[in-house]
């Protein structure tokens, strides 16, 4: 499913306008994004959590040049399903 069949599934239940829909969900995303890139834990009752973690560095070598390149660290989001999500899709 896409983002805009969730928005048209909304405004039909609610009775909102898909525009009004589409305006909440950006905005609840913008947030998530937000407190993510700040390092805090995104927790989301009865779905699940967010949460970011850096890799370490690794160095690797070019096969162009023979040269070694060092990575930066990568930032990785990783999501754990609470249990009442996992016992609802058993």
């Amino acid at each position: 499913m896409t983002k805009i069949d969730y928005v048209n599934r909304i405004s039909e239940n609610l009775s909102l306008t898909k525009k009004d829909v589409n305006n909440v969900i950006n905005e609840l995303f913008e947030l998530i994004k937000e407190d993510l890139k700040n390092d805090e834990k995104v927790m989301i009752t009865n779905f699940g959590t967010f949460e970011t973690a850096k890799t370490k560095p690794f160095n690797v070598y070019s096969p162009y040049d023979g040269k070694l390149i060092e990575n930066i660290v990568q930032t990785r989001v990783h999501f754990k399903s609470s249990s009442s999500l996992k016992n609802y899709l058993n």
